[in-house]
């Protein structure tokens, strides 16, 4: 995927080698906020964590089974939208974001995760594209709230959250309720 310019000046690009650094500085001055909602969070502590992910997430690109971009305010890196590709439903997959805190509120995830669906659904052909999150994270229930996913179900104590099992809200997204950046309206009821 291209480098993708939001309409705030904010882009969205594939990470390269040398944003490890520039990662790891920004999830530690946001440790403890990221840990209360990201599995990942105590186990990424040092460059070397950050460019290990960084090449999987290259592999993933490269195979197809998976797309994670970074958000980047000039040089300084912001946040991530990213998918991971179904192993059992090929047209399925899976959208996870973040975002610094002084970046919270300005509609950018919202924004570059509409852009990732467009991709998935006219790149790659995705039929299904769903968005878990912890019952307690509003903010990431609304990104998927605002751009029309349907809330389906509870995954009770599907997220591993520090030493905790936690329960995860999961929403759904159809291939045919999806209009360029909004949802199609739906009539089917919600669980």
């Amino acid at each position: 995927m291209n480098p993708i310019q939001l309409s705030s000046g904010v882009v969205m690009r594939q990470f390269e080698s040398s944003d490890a650094a520039n990662l790891l500085a920004e999830v530690d001055a946001t440790r403890q906020r990221l840990a209360r909602w990201m599995p990942w969070v105590p186990f990424s502590t040092t460059v070397e964590d950050f460019s290990d992910f960084i090449r999987a997430a290259t592999r993933h690109g490269r195979v197809g089974s998976g797309m994670h971009l970074g958000l980047f305010d000039g040089d300084r890196f912001i946040g991530t939208v990213g998918t991971s590709i179904g192993s059992l439903n090929f047209d399925e997959a899976d959208v996870g974001y973040w975002i610094v805190e002084s970046h919270e509120g300005r509609g950018l995830v919202a924004e570059g995760v509409s852009r990732l669906i467009d991709w998935l659904i006219r790149e790659r052909d995705m039929y299904r594209i769903t968005i878990r999150a912890a019952v307690e994270n509003h903010r990431s229930r609304s990104v998927a709230e605002r751009l029309g996913f349907t809330y389906e179900a509870v995954l009770r104590g599907s997220l591993l959250i520090g030493d905790e099992h936690v329960d995860a809200a999961l929403y759904s997204l159809l291939a045919d309720e999806w209009s360029g950046g909004v949802a199609l309206p739906t009539d089917r009821a919600t669980a």
